[in-house]
């Protein structure tokens, strides 16, 4: 098992037995032709 020491708890999981998904939100919601074009939303760029 392994323990990841995080906030509010703790998370105790079996690593051969888990899987790791990255969604790349930024991409998905903020680029050209994302999902906030798509529901006609602007936004300034992140980090500016």
């Amino acid at each position: 098992m392994t323990t990841l020491n995080a906030r509010p708890e703790a998370i105790t999981f079996s690593a051969p037995q888990s899987a790791l998904i990255v969604v790349d939100m930024q991409n998905a919601y903020a680029s050209p032709g994302g999902y906030l074009i798509w529901r006609g939303l602007t936004s300034p760029p992140p980090g500016r």
